[in-house]
């Protein structure tokens, strides 16, 4: 939650409300790294001050702060109007105790600087200099002071203190400077480095850019403008068609001259642009704005570092095909406190477009009709992009959740299924980290939050499941009873079987569950499709008519509604059925990459939706179905669920036989039968974890 700054004093406060320093590591790790943690005795609160954005996230919260502010003002007073008082005062309270001798990533000037005159043989010999110039002048810069400068083979932007500065008779300037990140003192041309001043820099290290990046950001910007005034989604795509071969050059640019975290940052600006525009349209309205005619997509290279920060754990891999058919990983994460990024090759030269034209054969089938012919194209593709990231993020201490963010043809693999051969043994992804998800950009992802809508207390309701037992097998009628039996005393709980009942006004519901028909349309990405019945949803109607504002968690158990088999070769363009949900305006949906098996459906499904109940964020449960599924110890679970059933005795015996009924339908399946990778890797999460 940020709450923008506020201005004046607070009203009704009174002198015993003292900010103070937070001394829990657990709540300084969740607030974010480089921030000014305080807390507030009275309302009980704690609060992340952001000095650079001048803002105040809140952290945690014992009382009501809402109901605080409200009582707090005076009449004629907006009742939020105190709550943003405190915070400017925080804000205030912060800036006055965060001194620059505290800041913890750029130390104080040394006092052995040389400067004022040339520097002479006894001054090197006496270590008063740092390097001595024939004939050479001071150069009229104060000395010393903060700067930084670039990394000759990777252009990242290195934290410096510069001790000497002299030009020499030809008018070469050079200085002596001591690099801030391995504490060693080396000199080069003034020209490589850009000055800061004497004063504290307010940026981070992290936040500094090379000098291509900011005029890049700002071409990705005015692009994503672009896109944003057309006004459907054809003009769209044409627009971004049409300037095709200028987006591939920026892109390229942004590669080979700016640092990984900042060629992350110019990728992230251009996914996905015409479905983004969509769904920050969509997001705006549901929180209460005017319909804004433009929306800027595109977010830096400080945002990116701020959203890693608010999560240490969370790290990001993006997977980059190039317009030459080359693949690159991009690996964002949070190490020592700080923000990083590494940019390595996968697959390159002829190698590369190999890869590519694998994965577009891929493309072309109905992924898992022919096993044979899948398998010797997947698992191989699958082991060379493992066996990039895996050895990675084994090397990491802190990462445990992995965002996957895919590029071009790379959105139809399931890269939640990586493997590596390390040390002889297979490791999977699912081994080194305790939560996948997907996310067509990171622009999306931070914008998908629905901690702010609401409906009133008298219109909602708990969950809404559209089981299509009609058109569907066994399978469907084992998740109907499940559902019955699991839900039969929870309040609020609609589920419906028929698609004339199906509800045309879904806001109320935070938890939806879908299962029935879906169809990936190969030609037309707006054709993707939920079949209940004879009522088609395809995507674009899903986006235009759903309302899902206070949607948090949809599951969606039908074929292929996480994959989209129309992608262009040319365009980033991603609508999978899971991507419309999120327009529509749900934060989590689990999806399917192709056509799911029933009881492999079903039984995801009644773990999901039980693991929702539970609190249990979808993708962490989904790596725990998939392990159960690979083993088989689903079985034994379900052996242990037909036991505790059987000695229910509150349950009268219409009801326990039913529940005894169903646990035998899946009991009469062999114990191996999601043991394919076809079965327990179709399900992925897609959007919030």
């Amino acid at each position: 939650m940020d709450l923008d700054r506020g201005s004046g004093h607070m009203a009704g406060s009174s002198r015993s409300e003292k900010f103070g320093p937070v001394h829990n590591p657990e709540l300084a790790n969740r607030a974010g790294l480089g921030c000014l943690v305080a807390h507030l005795q009275y309302p009980r609160f704690v609060g992340c001050v952001n000095l650079t954005k001048g803002s105040l996230r809140l952290v945690e919260a014992t009382d009501d702060l809402q109901a605080w502010s409200s009582e707090r003002a005076t009449p004629g007073q907006n009742p939020q109007e105190p709550l943003f008082e405190l915070c400017s005062e925080m804000i205030e309270w912060a800036r006055s105790n965060m001194r620059s001798d505290r800041n913890p990533f750029w130390p104080p000037l040394p006092k052995d600087a040389f400067a004022g005159r040339s520097a002479t043989r006894d001054d090197l010999e006496a270590g008063r200099a740092y390097f001595v110039l024939e004939g050479g002048r001071p150069i009229d810069i104060a000395i010393p002071q903060y700067a930084y400068g670039l990394a000759r083979e990777t252009h990242e932007p290195v934290p410096c203190i510069l001790l000497q500065a002299e030009e020499e008779p030809r008018g070469d300037k050079i200085v002596a400077f001591l690099d801030l990140r391995t504490n060693k003192t080396s000199w080069a041309h003034l020209d490589n480095f850009r000055l800061l001043g004497q004063e504290v820099p307010a940026l981070h290290p992290s936040q500094l850019s090379s000098p291509e990046y900011p005029d890049l950001i700002g071409v990705f910007k005015n692009l994503s403008a672009a896109v944003s005034i057309e006004s459907d989604v054809a003009a769209k795509r044409a627009y971004l068609k049409n300037n095709q071969e200028m987006l591939n050059g920026l892109l390229n640019d942004g590669i080979r001259n700016c640092t990984p975290l900042e060629a992350f940052t110019l990728l992230d600006g251009v996914k996905s642009l015409v479905s983004r525009d969509l769904f920050l349209k969509k997001r705006a309205v549901a929180m209460g704005l005017p319909e804004p005619g433009i929306m800027m997509h595109a977010i830096d290279s400080v945002q990116v570092c701020s959203l890693l920060e608010d999560d240490p754990e969370v790290c990001v891999f993006s997977l980059y095909q190039s317009p030459d058919a080359e693949f690159y990983g991009l690996l964002l994460f949070v190490d020592a406190k700080e923000v990083k990024a590494d940019l390595f090759p996968i697959s390159t030269g002829s190698d590369g477009r190999n890869t590519a034209r694998q994965i577009r054969e891929l493309g072309r089938l109905r992924m898992w009709e022919d096993p044979q012919q899948t398998g010797s194209l997947l698992f191989p593709l699958l082991g060379l992009f493992g066996d990039s990231l895996i050895p990675r993020l084994q090397e990491l201490s802190g990462p445990r959740k992995l965002m996957i963010v895919p590029h071009r043809w790379t959105h139809i693999l399931p890269l939640h299924m990586m493997t590596s051969r390390t040390g002889g043994a297979m490791v999977s992804l699912d081994d080194v980290v305790t939560c996948t998800t997907f996310s067509s950009s990171l622009t999306s992802f931070q914008w998908n939050s629905k901690s702010h809508l609401t409906v009133p207390p008298e219109q909602a309701r708990t969950a809404l499941l559209c089981v299509d037992v009609r058109n569907l097998g066994p399978g469907a009628q084992f998740e109907l009873m499940a559902y019955k039996n699991m839900l039969a005393n929870v309040h609020g709980v609609d589920i419906v079987t028929e698609a004339s009942d199906i509800p045309r006004d879904l806001s109320a519901y935070p938890i939806l569950v879908w299962s029935s028909h879906g169809v990936s349309d190969p030609i037309n990405w707006t054709r993707n499709r939920l079949i209940f019945q004879s009522d088609v949803f395809s995507a674009e109607r899903i986006i235009g008519e759903w309302d899902l504002r206070t949607a948090y968690i949809a599951i969606l158990a039908a074929c292929e509604t996480g994959i989209d088999l129309s992608l262009d070769e040319s365009l980033d363009e991603y609508l999978g059925l899971d991507m419309a949900i999120q327009i529509a305006g749900c934060s989590t949906v689990v999806s399917t990459m192709w056509r799911v098996e029933e009881y492999a459906a079903a039984y995801s499904a009644v773990q999901l939706l039980e693991g929702a109940f539970l609190g249990q964020t979808c993708s962490s449960h989904l790596r725990i179905i998939r392990q159960l599924f690979k083993t088989g110890n689903w079985y034994r679970m379900v052996e242990l669920a037909y036991q505790m059933c059987k000695k229910d005795i509150l349950a009268s015996e219409e009801k326990r036989n039913q529940r005894l009924d169903g646990i035998e339908r899946l009991l009469a399946l062999p114990r191996d039968a999601f043991a394919q990778p076809s079965r327990w890797g179709v399900f992925k999460s897609f959007g919030r974890w």
